[in-house]
């Protein structure tokens, strides 16, 4: 879906790790030209991949913000303060975004410099693919910037816009982190078939292909994924008893309780 192929702002993306990374890919994946990005990461060698595809690496993050309009911030949460303080000759005047999960808006304003135009981001691993989901908060930026923001960004996949930034921090827990969660899920599918026969190879496709089938099921009829479990849950058959099991064995409040928990870390980190 190369949907921002005309967008010639000059992108830095502060962090090479992996949402950084993904990031990256997304938005060259969506037609934006290498030469218009540049990534900073301490271990620039691990960024080979993306310098064959002319994207700008380097090791001096304050150089990718010089150079760069928009500044996204994809360092790990407890390195965002001092990131921030360390480019601040570098972004002012500048659209800085921060992937950070649970730094609000309050905290990035006292740390950027204090003419940074600011918005906060939570995109998931697959952008990386165009098949991402991104929460976006940009209360504040002014209508045409807001604009072209969630242009490019729309090309990484669907982009959920909240009122509220603590909207952000539920996307986080439900999109952000979700890919893990699904990735758990696959493989605790794959798991049961190996236990039950079935070789590494066969399990590991036939989980990810029935969790890949089921999702573009439910997107392409419209389908509540409670109608699908029903409808494949056939009274007395051998789903309704996995289903049935799940639910006695309280699966749905523990997953909810994991759930929570993740809601508690953030919290803690809002309260930098």
């Amino acid at each position: 879906m190369a949907t921002s192929g005309n967008n010639k702002t000059k992108i830095a993306i502060i962090g090479g790790g992996h949402i950084g990374s993904a990031l990256a890919e997304g938005l060259l994946a969506s037609g934006v030209a290498g030469s218009r990005l540049m990534i900073a990461d301490r271990t620039p060698s691990r960024l080979r991949s993306l310098a064959k595809r002319r994207v700008r690496v380097t090791a001096d993050a304050a150089q990718a913000a010089a150079w760069a309009e928009w500044v996204f911030i994809a360092v790990k949460p407890k390195d965002v303060r001092e990131t921030l303080a360390d480019l601040q000759p570098f972004i002012k005047g500048k659209l800085v975004v921060s992937l950070a999960a649970g730094i609000p808006v309050s905290s990035l304003r006292g740390w950027a410099h204090k003419d940074a135009r600011l918005a906060r981001a939570m995109p998931n691993i697959p952008i990386a693919t165009g098949t991402g989901v991104v929460g976006l908060y940009a209360k504040g930026l002014g209508a045409k910037e807001h604009s072209r923001l969630r242009y490019a960004l729309v090309g990484l996949g669907g982009v959920i816009e909240t009122g509220r930034e603590s909207d952000l921090e539920t996307l986080t827990l439900i999109a952000g982190c979700g890919p893990g969660i699904a990735a758990y899920l696959v493989d605790l599918l794959a798991a049961s078939a190996r236990r039950l026969g079935l070789s590494a190879k066969t399990a590991r496709y036939a989980s990810v292909k029935t969790f890949e089938g089921a999702m573009t099921y439910l997107d392409e009829r419209g389908l509540e994924p409670s109608e699908l479990a029903r409808s494949v849950a056939t009274k007395g058959g051998v789903t309704e008893a996995i289903l049935t099991r799940l639910t006695r064995e309280k699966f749905p409040a523990r997953f909810a309780r994991a759930i929570n928990a993740g809601a508690e870390r953030l919290t803690k980190r809002r309260r930098v």
